[in-house]
């Protein structure tokens, strides 16, 4: 995923920036991290042409762990998933409730 440049004082480093070793299943193309005041406020994981479930979320959990114990304030942090295929029915049960947010290319390009 392409991470932005900085439109105002939140930033969009990359997950490298953040945790100095990334874990094995998250890298910097597909990982991106925001930050306002220091504090995390998203982490999300792009895939294209990969219908994405649990084991994504799953994996954005463990890099927000990560990110924790290097002490970064992940107390309003917002983990989220992108595709261009779609979601599993079961990581979309999880969007209803509240643990992950998901948007797909109607969302990106049309809004909720």
């Amino acid at each position: 995923m392409a991470v932005p440049p900085s439109h105002g004082p939140a930033a969009a480093p990359t997950l490298n920036a953040a945790v100095a070793k990334p874990p094995p299943s998250v890298g910097a193309s597909d990982a991106a991290v925001g930050q306002d005041n220091g504090v995390l406020l998203s982490l999300g994981e792009a895939k294209w042409d990969q219908v994405m479930g649990v084991g994504h979320l799953e994996r954005l959990r463990h890099a927000q762990a990560l990110l924790t114990r290097r002490g970064v304030d992940t107390s309003a942090v917002r983990l989220a998933c992108y595709s261009g295929a779609g979601f599993t029915d079961e990581l979309r049960a999880k969007e209803e409730r509240g643990e992950v947010v998901l948007v797909d290319l109607r969302r990106l390009y049309e809004g909720e």
